[in-house]
């Protein structure tokens, strides 16, 4: 700014001189310019009070002490009398250089100061942010420069590290360019321009002095009378406020204004030195002084912006970076679009969103491209975040980098790893103790470091963290999502001003929503993006508006220097400015797809050619891997369908991964025997309280050497710097044992038996109950997804909950094993070749599910689930072993097994567990499979006898052949149909209904709620079974199966008809027939394999679920799945004969052409010989249809239909004597 006053000529060589002109605000009387040869000669004159300059060196022009110079009198040169007379109307400086926006608690703030300093009063000013300030003070100066003329200087008082950020914040806010740092003894680039010329004073509007500096060389600052006199953060323990006032006492100002984070946490002294320094009225006479005394009397001179205002006010702002797409993102980006379509449904536009807002990030986040990228693929936001991380490291910043999921997270992290730049990210699988030490390490790091954080762990951290700078990676997470957060964490950062950056992809549906989020606060992603909750008519508007976007503006970034272009020019956007976007979204026409390109289909990406696994399995894939496995352990395959990799690779590539991270165990059995019994015992103990990895080392068995080896992988070697392989490993053992102790359909969380748990509860109001909610939700929905929803107030600790409480479980089992009454006077179970041949062959009829369902479906005379369990190892690791190997394992088993069963073992095991999958795929299988499959799967190949479902299946002649037969047949059926049947309206009336030969529907009841995603539980729904009697337990009688309701919960009875012989009852179905298992074993007194419960009380049927779906009520069961049918139903009103059924249909081989030597052949009535078989037509469904008459077409190929009944009708007029 130029000068506001003429300059003159100081002359101080005679006292007769004419005085000097005066000049403006703290500018003191100059000489005119002159040459460089001038100044030096005449040096001594234009500086009288420098003590002796005959032994200034060059180098005391740099360390020149203080103390050589006499303070400055320019009183003389200010032409200001106060109060001021006359104020200019000038606009209100609302903006800064770069554009920052000054919001209305600051214009509030900076008019009240002009209102008391009119009035001769000064202020304390409570800043709880404690960074409003800078640009608070700095309006309000430069609001008082514009206003008041010939103003005189002011001083601002602060500590060393705010030293360079009032500079800075003067610098930004003010258009004076004489603002002055007295002697900083700390120099940075900025402060070395700034730093007041003793040598060669020059007029000033501002000076800023350190707080050390003043209490020691207050009496050097320039002798005036200061305008305003700003106390910045006096709270400090090292330099109080009443350190000062003796300084203060010497100073000559007219107004002051003290600076506060906390008003209420200043000591009496402090508030004694307030009281002073503004010049406030003193305490009543009479009382002694005491903090509550001084806060009356200070209080009437008190500002505040607490943090609480500065939040709803959005008191900050942030860069806005608006990358470019590259040309690969602009293809594959631009190809969503063409699938869009205005018939979609809600889901199908919510995956479009979330598809298209990851496309924008990068490629390889979307499912469907993951095949059309390759390894150099990138995004503008990939490259802009190079160039923006170079930027802050230059400036020697610690940044934060919040991203949408882990695998955005995992995406960036590789990429710093290729740009060798350090960081710290966190672990899918780390709490709250990891997440607080990584935190506490990026605190400590010195310079620049970077920290990834996932957006859903942004809250947790933001509270500790210590950035610097903050970088969005994406929208996931913006400063609106955390506004009080943002303010504390601002207020937190005293090196640097604190920076936040914006990634949004330019021209983009990002873009676009980013827009709409910023005016409609109240909205957040999950209100758009959930199908629950989301308007199909904004999202078809958002997503067409930015396909006009994205197609009007298509043109791809190429190569990289358009990043640092961008990042000079990227604007300062103010989160308090609610109208920087357009209000309104445009509304396009319906047929804006058909518009798009009318002429042309839109032609699909031909998929490229699969990578060997050598390269698809990177490092990313291998981690997603290890993700899904920490989550739900091993065997839910379905999980790594995104892989479309076929399912025998993915599990050799698990196979793999484990065994590269399971720690090798060396046992040396000669050693062992030769030690004593003592350190056997101390080695069993140790043993208890670590992981052996017996279910990881069991799957592993299934794989040889050869099959591991000729999977070439390189990135294997490179897993263990990627992930935890020792927590990956004990969470993987932890989830299988929470599979045995939790079963996958519960409805009754009582069955789950925490006996062994030893910890302590979260709060005084949990129970174990809740416990149990907790454990089955990690069962359903992952050990690592636990949603934040589930008892939010104790989500941080909900993981390390479970892992803690299945420890316990697994402890105490291991200690009632090991119990010295079992371990010393039980004999280890020793199996006869009898016990062998009857696990072999339920290996082959039954698989092994677990170990209790595999011991329940044996008749073994004493029952050891351990001893079954070692037994079974055995026999599946000789099966999986060559043959060289066999013969260590073979002394274990009690029989050789033989070849062919050695090699259809491990089948049938697979066969099985493919059976016990499918059970569950609603959507792959019709309702009429499933309910054949569940009762395979509970029963398998031999214990048919129990299960009404496969008794019928065979019409009362079951065999293993015939089952394993028709598994063959559904699994290689690839075509199912999609029937749909209406239900009669006069359903009730036809009761009871038979639902096959062995079940009738007596009362289908009334739905009420009580579902899982398996079943649904009617109240009052009573279904006649076939089963045998309790008293005679060799007659079949009807069981009667009713579903009442008990203290708000499906209760189940089953009773014989007449209600005399027997009756059961229980929370589950399969309580009532234990019970009665138990007693009808008692009776006949031999081994009967056990009872599905489901299928007794006839739920898995699929007439049954049929006749549901269409019931009242079925809309209150939101988690039953749905099935589909495959054909329609009899509603045949009659009850069954116990034993009979309808005959198995057989195959009907076309008949031989008559011939002449048979045309007279004499039917006999007895001996049917080559006839074919009789064909009965049922006709009784259609007796209660109004119907006339009824035509009926027989035909069959090669013979005459007429001639055949004819002569059946006349052979069956003759008597017996007649043949």
């Amino acid at each position: 700014m130029k000068t506001r006053h003429q300059r003159q000529k100081l002359d101080t060589s005679s006292d007769k001189d004419p005085p000097a002109k005066k000049r403006g605000p703290g500018r003191p009387p100059l000489s005119k310019k002159r040459s460089e040869s001038s100044k030096k000669s005449d040096s001594s004159k234009e500086i009288p009070r420098r003590r002796n300059p005959s032994r200034r060196t060059a180098n005391d022009a740099e360390h020149n002490p203080l103390n050589d110079f006499e303070p400055l009198d320019i009183q003389s040169t200010i032409n200001f009398k106060y109060p001021p007379k006359k104020l200019d109307r000038v606009e209100f400086p609302t903006e800064s250089k770069q554009g920052i926006i000054l919001d209305d608690l600051q214009k509030n703030a900076v008019l009240k100061f002009e209102e008391k300093y009119l009035k001769g009063e000064s202020s304390v000013f409570v800043d709880e942010t404690n960074w409003l300030k800078f640009s608070t003070i700095s309006t309000y100066f430069e609001y008082m420069r514009l206003r008041v003329p010939h103003l005189p200087p002011s001083l601002i008082i602060t500590s060393l590290p705010f030293q360079p950020r009032w500079l800075d914040a003067l610098i930004e806010w003010t258009t004076s360019e004489e603002i002055y740092v007295f002697k900083s003894e700390k120099k940075s680039s900025t402060e070395a321009a700034h730093v007041y010329p003793l040598s060669t004073p020059v007029s000033f509007d501002v000076m800023i002095i350190c707080r050390e500096q003043f209490i020691r060389d207050a009496q050097l600052l320039p002798k005036i009378t200061w305008n305003s006199i700003i106390i910045d953060d006096f709270s400090v323990i090292k330099a109080p406020l009443s350190s000062m006032v003796p300084q203060l006492n010497k100073l000559s100002y007219r107004h002051s204004i003290i600076l506060s984070a906390d008003f209420n946490a200043m000591s009496i002294t402090d508030l004694s030195a307030v009281q002073q320094v503004i010049r406030c009225p003193d305490l009543p006479e009479g009382q002694s002084p005491t903090i509550e005394l001084f806060h009356e009397v200070i209080e009437p001179s008190v500002l505040r912006i607490t943090n609480e205002e500065a939040s709803n006010n959005f008191c900050y702002h942030e860069r806005l970076l608006a990358c470019p797409m590259t040309q690969h993102q602009q293809k594959l980006y631009l190809q969503l679009y063409q699938k869009c379509r205005e018939d979609m449904t809600v889901e199908e536009m919510c995956k479009i969103s979330v598809d298209l807002r990851n496309a924008g990030t990068h490629p390889s986040l979307v499912p469907a491209f993951k095949d059309h990228n390759h390894e150099n693929s990138t995004s503008g936001k990939i490259i802009m975040l190079g160039k923006l991380l170079n930027q802050q490291k230059s400036e020697n910043r610690r940044v934060a980098i919040v991203c949408s999921t882990m695998k955005t997270v995992n995406l960036i992290h590789h990429s710093l790893l290729d740009h060798q730049i350090q960081h710290l990210k966190f672990d899918s699988s780390a709490r709250t103790k990891q997440v607080t030490k990584l935190v506490q390490q990026f605190n400590n790091s010195i310079g620049f470091n970077v920290l990834i954080i996932p957006c859903n762990t942004m809250s947790t951290v933001l509270e500790s963290m210590n950035a610097d700078s903050i970088i969005a990676f994406d929208i996931d997470w913006t400063p609106l999502n955390d506004s009080n957060g943002i303010v504390q964490w601002w207020s937190r950062v005293e090196t640097y001003p604190p920076k936040i950056f914006q990634l949004i992809t330019n021209n983009s549906y990002e873009q676009l929503l980013f827009q709409y989020l910023w005016q409609e606060r109240s909205m957040t992603l999950t209100n758009i993006e959930n199908p629950k909750n989301a308007d199909p008519a904004l999202l078809m508007d958002l997503i067409k508006n930015s396909a006009k976007i994205g197609f009007d503006n298509n043109e791809a970034a190429r190569g990289t220097s358009w990043a640092s272009v961008l990042l000079k020019e990227s604007p300062i956007i103010n989160f308090s400015d609610m109208n920087l976007f357009p209000d309104e979204i445009e509304t396009l026409p319906d047929d804006y797809w058909d518009l798009i390109n009318p002429h042309e289909t839109p032609q699909k990406l031909q998929p490229p050619k699969p990578l060997p696994p050598s390269q698809f399995w990177t490092t990313e894939k291998l981690i997603q891997v290890a993700e899904i496995l920490d989550s739900f352990g091993i065997g839910n395959w379905d999980l790594f369908n995104d892989f479309q990799r076929s399912p025998q690779e993915v599990t050799k590539v698990v196979a793999l991964l484990l065994k590269h991270i399971l720690p090798k165990i060396s046992e040396n059995t000669k050693n062992e025997h030769s030690k004593s019994e003592d350190a056997k015992s101390e080695s069993r103990n140790a043993e208890q309280e670590k992981f052996v990895y017996d279910n990881i080392r069991k799957f592993l068995a299934g794989f040889t050497t050869q099959d591991l080896n000729r999977m070439n992988i390189p990135a294997i070697s490179k897993i263990k710097e990627s992930i935890n392989p020792q927590m990956l490993l004990e969470d993987i053992e932890l989830i299988a044992f929470l599979q045995k102790i939790v079963p996958a359909e519960c409805p009754n969380l009582e069955v789950i038996n925490l006996e062994g748990k030893t910890s302590p509860p979260l709060s005084d109001t949990w129970t174990d109950q809740q416990d149990r909610e907790l454990l089955y939700h990690a069962r359903k929905q992952g050990l690592m997804h636990i949603s934040n929803d589930f008892y939010p107030e104790f989500s941080d600790q909900l993981i390390d909950r479970v892992r803690q409480i299945i420890r316990e479980l697994i402890i105490f089992e291991r200690e009632i094993a090991s119990k010295p009454t079992i371990i010393t006077l039980r004999k280890p179970r020793i199996f006869t070749q009898a016990d062998h041949t009857k696990i072999v062959t339920a290996l082959m009829s039954y698989g092994f599910p677990t170990i209790d369902e595999f011991a329940d479906s044996i008749d073994l005379q004493k029952q050891n689930p351990e001893s079954i369990d070692r037994y079974v190892k055995y026999i599946l690791r000789f099966c999986a072993a060559p043959i060289e190997d066999r013969r260590t394992i073979l002394p274990l088993l009690a029989e050789k097994i033989p070849k062919y069963t050695a090699s259809k073992i491990p089948q049938r095991v697979q066969l099985f567990q493919q059976i016990r999958e499918s059970v569950h795929k609603y959507h792959d299988f019709p309702a009429e499979d499933l309910e054949f499959l569940a009762a395979i799967a509970f029963h398998g190949f031999r214990n048919y006898s129990v299960s009404p479902i496969l008794t019928v299946a065979c019409a009362g002649n079951c065999s293993e052949i015939k089952l394993s037969s028709r598994v063959k047949t559904l699994f290689q059926e690839k075509h199912r149909n999609h029937y749909t049947q209406i239900i009669p309206n006069d359903l009730r009336q036809r009761l009871p209904l038979k639902i096959n030969d062995m079940m009738v529907l007596i009362d289908p009841g009334e739905i009420t709620g009580h579902h899982t995603a398996e079943f649904i539980y009617p109240i009052n729904y009573q279904l006649a079974v076939v089963a045998n009697s309790i008293s005679h337990p060799e007659t079949q009688i009807w069981t009667l199966c009713t579903i009442h309701e008990k203290d708000g919960k499906p209760w189940f009875v089953i009773e014989s008809k007449d209600g005399r012989d027997f009756k059961f009852e229980g929370l589950t179905p399969n309580a009532p027939f234990k019970e009665y298992r138990t007693k009808l074993m008692k009776k006949l007194g031999k081994y009967i394999p056990p009872y599905d419960g489901h299928e007794m009380f006839g739920l898995h049927s699929a007439l049954i679920h049929r006749i549901f779906i269409d019931m009242p009520g079925r809309e209150k069961c939101e988690n039953y799945e749905r099935r589909f049918f495959k054909g329609g139903f009899s509603f045949v009103s009659k009850w069954p004969i116990i034993g009979q059924f309808e005959k198995e249909p057989e195959r009907v081989q076309s008949p031989q052409p008559v011939t002449q030597t048979i045309s007279k052949f004499k039917y006999k009535r007895k001996l049917f010989g080559d006839i074919l078989q009789p064909l009965v037509l049922d006709f009784s469904p259609l007796y209660s249809q109004e119907m006339s008459g009824l035509m009926v077409d027989l035909r069959i190929p090669n013979m005459n239909c007429a001639d055949m009944v004819d002569n059946y009708m006349e052979w069956m007029s003759r008597n017996d004597d007649d043949l």
